[in-house]
Parts: C-alpha cells; structure tokens; sequence
C-alpha cells in the first residue's frame, strides 16, 4: 500500500509540465542521456537538471553516469504505485458519490408523508 506522503511526493513530482514532459518522453523511449532530454524540451541542460533532480528525489527516475554523460531512465513501479493510490481512492469515491446519489434521488421523508 502506497503512503500518503510517497503519493503526495510523486504527483508533486508531476504536476509540473516540464516534468511530466520529460517523463512521457523516458516513457516512450526509454533510458536518455540528460542532452538529449534537454534538446526535447527546449531548455539549457542545467534547467532540466534540476527538473530531474526533483524526479530523482521523487523516486520517479534514476540517474546513472555512463562516463562524462548521465542517463535517465524511468522507474515504472513509482507510476504503478501513484496509480494504485489512484484506483484505490477512485473505489472509494465511487461509493461515496453513488451513496449521495441515491440518497438524494430516493423521496425524503416530507414527501413519504404528503404521498
């Protein structure tokens, strides 16, 4: 069961454009030298730099250095686990908002009575 406070951390993590940008991207080319993430979404390297250093620490990405570059690459399990926060809390909203529906298309108990 995802906490809190990792879904919390992973979807602040995303919430960003430049972020999420750069993450659809690793997601559909995989592993990327940080230079070419860069060339991708038009900005300096330090700029993107620091977008990656807030996925990093989001448990989001990983970064390995492969000599003089550094390559991204995604951690699909903490999508898998920001989506079954997501799923979880959906079913329990479901129900909640299914239970408000109903009560509130079932007659009260004014018009039971005037019936």
């Amino acid at each position: 069961m995802v906490s809190f406070d990792r879904a919390s951390t992973v979807f602040r993590a995303l919430g960003e454009p430049t972020r999420l940008g750069i993450v659809a991207g690793l997601a559909r080319r995989g592993s990327r030298r940080v230079s070419d993430i860069a060339g991708e979404v038009a900005m300096t390297r330090p700029g993107v730099s620091k977008h990656l250093a807030v996925l990093e620490a989001a448990g989001v990405i990983d970064v390995e250095r492969h000599g003089r570059e550094k390559h991204c690459r995604l951690r699909p399990e903490a999508l898998a686990e920001a989506r079954a926060w997501i799923e979880r809390h959906e079913r329990l909203w479901s129900g909640v908002l299914a239970d408000l529906a109903a009560h509130f298309e079932s007659p009260s108990q004014e018009e039971r009575h005037d019936g």
